[in-house]
């Protein structure tokens, strides 16, 4: 998180959409930093895991698939993280 600058965006997909579940530990993280980063969720990852969003992260952006060709191709340099 320290590594992103406001011209980046954070996109959680697949299992890494876990770590907006409420009592997670990451979410401490995600919630400090949370108001000057680009943070989304693929939708359909956090529907097919019956995760809602905590309260503390209320404010990452909701995407589907149109949002993420579109996120992709404005931020054409990208990294997968595992």
């Amino acid at each position: 998180m320290q590594r992103l600058t406001s011209n980046d965006a954070l996109l959680l997909i697949e299992s890494a959409v876990m770590i907006v579940n409420s009592g997670h530990l990451a979410e401490t993280i995600l919630s400090e930093s949370i108001a000057e980063k680009n943070i989304y969720v693929l939708e359909s990852d956090l529907l097919a895991r019956g995760i809602q969003l905590s309260d503390q992260l209320r404010t990452i952006q909701r995407v589907d698939y149109d949002g993420f060709v579109r996120l992709a191709v404005a931020h054409h340099l990208s990294c997968y993280l595992k």
